[in-house]
């Protein structure tokens, strides 16, 4: 049981590199200190944040990512009810592999919005606060219109 509950973490880690779960913190507190170290694997560079980064990527292409980040949370949490049902470790492994190809997928079908742009979007997201201050408003947005 032990090695499920670490397989399960392992898992849940490399899935926050693909949905940020940032954006869902900086919808309870804006503290400016807050960094999400799940993303730094991502890319190996660590450009400098400037002020104004957010306005590099079009309001459509931030549109598009919320939806993906939604998208890729629903699958994450589908996946994760499974790990946690799975056999052995075998069976966790296949599902991982199964989980981060339909994630990539999905965000690869996600229209304005290729894998490489969400990774980058992602990125920057991690290193400006206003730009995920943005993405979390767009999902607020997006989730109130899903709720009502």
């Amino acid at each position: 049981m032990f090695s499920t509950r670490k397989l399960a973490a392992a898992t849940l880690a490399l899935a926050l590199s693909a949905a940020p779960a940032s954006f869902a913190m900086a919808e309870e507190t804006a503290a400016p200190e807050q960094q999400p170290s799940a993303d730094a694997p991502q890319k190996p560079e660590t450009p400098q944040a400037t002020p104004g980064q957010a306005e590099i990527f079009e309001e459509e292409q931030l549109d598009a990512f919320a939806s993906a980040v939604i998208k890729v949370s629903e699958i994450q949490d589908s996946y994760t009810q499974q790990l946690e049902n799975a056999e052995d470790e075998t069976a966790q492994k296949e599902l991982i592999a199964k989980a981060e190809a339909e994630m990539r997928v999905s965000i690869e079908e996600t229209e304005g919005l290729t894998f490489e742009d969400y990774l980058d979007i992602n990125h920057a997201a991690a290193m400006d606060q206003d730009l995920n201050l943005k993405i979390a408003q767009r999902l607020q947005a997006l989730q109130a219109n899903k709720a009502g």
